[in-house]
């Protein structure tokens, strides 16, 4: 049963990074973090124009992802946090807001922003 399961998940190419909530999202993107897997979270969650902007800039996928080891400590304390909460939508539900009680983390809040299916961190 397992490996049929296995097998079906495989098979459907499922995406289980970006989630279909932002809250998923958060808690995807906090994994990514925690393994240090900051190339998967460029991938994932840094927002496609952004990103092409950063690849023109860097050069390379790896470049963009050394940038974000830099402040990786303060981006995941933040999104600690954030999973903790509910946030708040914007009124057409394209953007939610996860307000952090602590001004000293990342920043005040993290917004994720939705384009297309998809949730990303807002920059």
């Amino acid at each position: 049963m397992v490996v049929c399961l296995l097998i079906l998940v495989l098979a459907s190419g499922c995406n289980w990074g970006n989630g279909s909530t932002p809250l998923s999202a958060a808690k995807s993107a906090l994994r990514l973090l925690q393994a240090k897997d900051y190339e998967g979270l460029v991938n994932q969650f840094m927002e496609p124009e952004l990103l092409a902007k950063e690849l023109k800039k860097n050069g390379s996928i790896e470049k963009v992802a050394e940038q974000v080891a830099r402040v990786a400590d303060r981006i995941e304390t933040a999104l600690a946090e954030a999973v903790k909460t509910t946030p708040k939508y914007s009124e057409d539900g394209s953007r939610a807001v996860f307000e952090l009680s602590n001004p000293h983390h990342y920043r005040d809040e993290i917004t994720f922003i939705k384009i297309g299916d998809r949730w990303y961190i807002e920059n």
